[in-house]
């Protein structure tokens, strides 16, 4: 399993996203799969937001481009 089991508590902001159900479908499968791995339960939406969070971690190329921002980046929009 490529995810760690989920511990991330910050405040939480709703954004509308849209999801092919072929997607969907497999996110639901990996929610099994962690449920099994780790026997807990979680939300599919703590899941895609680690998912996208380490996706995003990994990505060197990404966190050379958030050093070079102005500190203001992440305003929310």
């Amino acid at each position: 399993m490529k995810i760690d089991r989920i511990t991330n508590h910050d405040p939480i902001v709703r954004q509308a996203l849209g999801i092919h159900k072929s997607v969907v479908d497999r996110l639901k499968s990996y929610q099994a799969m962690y449920s099994s791995a780790y026997n807990d339960e979680i939300p599919l939406n703590q899941l895609v937001e680690e998912m996208v969070r380490q996706f995003m971690d990994s990505d060197r190329e990404f966190a050379r481009f958030e050093k070079s921002k102005p500190s203001s980046a992440g305003s929310g929009d």
